[in-house]
């Protein structure tokens, strides 16, 4: 799920990401995948993506031998939603987790930090800009909603 939320995955492009898909690229290691859902191609530079905490976890599994050079254990996905049932109770999160929350986390704060609709395109793999706009309108109404909050009175 955390690593979802550091790539923008999506459970099935995580369930079948293989050693394969895994390239040296000039800012270092790099996911190169077709994703599943939609065969566009996407490079995924973990070592910029959140300061590479992706590739913190990525090193922890690949230090284990997983059948068919999957890079994680093979899980199903309402097993993992399931567990973040479990995880949201415990931690008192008061919202249904799933794990395609962690795909809207990743777009969320993408468009926060940056207000690129063409990088979230590229690094989600969307097909058309309008899906990546949702994400930079969502974020404005944040911003939008915490300004509105602010005493200007000097």
């Amino acid at each position: 799920f955390l690593f979802s939320c550091y790539t923008g995955l999506r459970f099935s492009d995580v369930d079948t990401l293989r050693l394969e898909h895994l390239i040296d690229g000039m800012g270092g290691l790099c996911i190169q995948k077709k994703m599943e859902k939609v065969p566009k191609p996407v490079i995924l530079p973990l070592e910029y993506l959140f300061d590479g905490k992706p590739k913190v976890i990525l090193d922890k599994y690949l230090q284990t031998n997983q059948p068919n050079n999957r890079v994680f254990p093979s899980i199903s996905n309402q097993h993992a939603n399931r567990q973040l049932k479990v995880i949201a109770i415990a931690a008192r999160i008061n919202m249904r987790l799933t794990f395609h929350i962690s795909r809207h986390t990743f777009g969320s704060i993408l468009a926060e930090k940056t207000q690129n609709p063409y990088l979230i395109m590229d690094l989600m793999g969307h097909s058309d800009i309008k899906t990546s706009m949702i994400y930079i309108h969502s974020s404005q109404e944040r911003i939008n909603k915490h300004l509105q909050g602010i005493s200007w009175a000097l």
